[in-house]
């Protein structure tokens, strides 16, 4: 075991709740159950960011690394004010925001094939005995959602078949997923818990893997789409009255997670079945079905109309300044290069042909997925260039190279299905280049997930683990 050490440097002797050279504080009381003492979170020294004692999150302050409960955003202490955030990096597939940018992590050089120190991906994996309808990477570990289970193999990343000792929340009766969504779709996370798309009902999962947990109903109706930042869960329903906006902010207890509905909010607002909602910190965006760009305040709950009805319009990707939108027809597809403004004019970009397939966003670079790949210029809207892809396109990643790595560019990882195939492409988006990463016979993926140090593909029978 590695000795904690304080801050100053100073080694900590065991059991010490403060620095006997400084005098910091290094154990901190448990904000959930006020039981237990903890270390205060460094970076690769925490093993766990869960309260053991009630089986709820932590968060952790990134500057002085005091935990506290979910739903804070910075440090209450005066002397810090640090941003407040998961511990351990996460991802459903497509992150939130819609800009799909991996978590943390980076495109290794060694993988290209032109470098003198070039190694071939390693490869796992973990197979499930029943069909997976969709994972993903929480909290140091992986979640797949398979028959009326959430089930998390142990340990973390087995390569193994899943066994009994896997554990499991049961999700309930009738808890199949809702088949108008994607696979990325289906799961939003929320603190300590999963708020999972089934067929009848939105259902919340709590993720504490240190017991058996049931999951719980949250009563809204049939889902139809959703979404979830570190701070709210937003979602459309159907139910006995119709289409219906509900939000719900982060509870520090997840069985406590409750859904309000939204004001100002009607049915012609209401997004198409499945269809993509983006969220950044508490405001989120979709487009109805009727072409009209929306928005929810999740702080005051209150909807609103940003734009007329547009035929083919989408939303792209948003941050703190506003939600970009995407619009496809017949003239092919048009990228908006500032945020929306209502009533305000946009300056777009041409961004290729064909249907709009998925859009990237990172580092002053926009890649459009129609028939082919185009990459724009995000402040110019200058074609910078391109690539192709083979088969149906499934799922995506935008990832930034190594910091060490002579080539800075990043990477377009393109997941791909072509007749029985699966493959995991590298496209270089100035020069069209490709890196093979992974190819399989038999496999039919369904998402592509990246967090840390993990690159996992999700297929109908488990997940594809891709390493150095």
């Amino acid at each position: 075991m590695i000795q904690p050490i304080c801050l100053c440097g100073e080694p900590l002797q065991s059991g010490a709740n403060y620095c006997t050279l400084c005098g910091r504080e290094v154990r901190q009381i448990c904000p959930v159950c006020f039981e237990e003492r903890r270390l205060l979170h460094r970076p690769g020294g925490s093993p766990s960011s869960w309260c053991l004692a009630r089986g709820e999150l932590l968060n952790a302050c990134v500057r002085c690394g005091r935990w506290l409960q979910t739903g804070i955003s910075s440090c209450p202490d005066p002397n810090c004010g640090g941003v407040v955030e998961p511990v351990w990096p996460a991802s459903v597939g497509k992150s939130p925001n819609g800009a799909g940018r991996t978590n943390g992590w980076q495109w290794p050089s060694v993988w290209d094939r032109h470098n003198p120190a070039h190694k071939a991906p390693v490869i796992g994996g973990w197979q499930s005995s029943s069909t997976v309808y969709a994972a993903f990477l929480a909290h140091g570990r992986l979640y797949a959602w398979t028959g009326d289970a959430l089930l998390s193999p142990d340990p973390p990343g087995a390569s193994t078949q899943d066994s009994r000792d896997a554990w499991r929340c049961w999700l309930g009766f009738g808890s199949d997923p809702e088949p108008a969504f994607a696979a990325s779709s289906l799961a939003a996370l929320l603190g300590g818990a999963a708020i999972l798309a089934a067929r009848n009902d939105f259902v919340v999962a709590g993720l504490y893997t240190g017991k058996a947990i049931e999951a719980v109903r949250m009563n809204t109706g049939t889902p139809i789409a959703h979404t979830a930042s570190a701070l709210y869960w937003a979602g459309w329903a159907e139910g006995a009255e119709g289409a219906a906006l509900w939000y719900a902010p982060v509870s520090p207890v997840w069985r406590n997670t409750a859904a309000k509905r939204a004001t100002q909010s009607t049915r012609e607002m209401a997004p198409r079945r499945g269809s993509k909602m983006l969220i950044d910190g508490d405001t989120a965006y979709w487009v109805s079905e009727g072409g009209v760009l929306c928005a929810l305040n999740c702080t005051t709950g209150e909807a609103a109309t940003l734009t007329a009805a547009l035929a083919g319009q989408h939303v792209g990707w948003c941050d703190a300044r506003g939600v970009r939108t995407v619009t496809a027809g017949a003239d092919g597809i048009r990228v908006a290069l500032d945020p929306v403004v209502q009533d305000g004019l946009l300056r777009e970009a041409a961004g290729g042909d064909g249907p709009l397939r998925d859009l990237f966003m990172a580092d002053g670079l926009t890649a459009v997925v129609g028939d082919t790949v185009v990459t724009l210029d995000s402040h110019t809207g200058y074609v910078q260039g391109g690539g192709r892809f083979n088969g149906q396109w499934i799922a995506g990643a935008i990832a930034p190279a190594e910091s060490e790595a002579p080539d800075q560019e990043p990477r377009l990882l393109m997941l791909t299905r072509d007749g029985e195939d699966g493959s995991l492409v590298a496209l270089r988006p100035s020069s069209g280049g490709e890196e093979f990463v992974w190819r399989a016979r038999g496999i039919r993926p369904i998402g592509l997930l990246t967090a840390g140090s993990m690159l996992s593909v999700v297929h109908d029978r488990g997940t594809v683990t891709i390493g150095t």
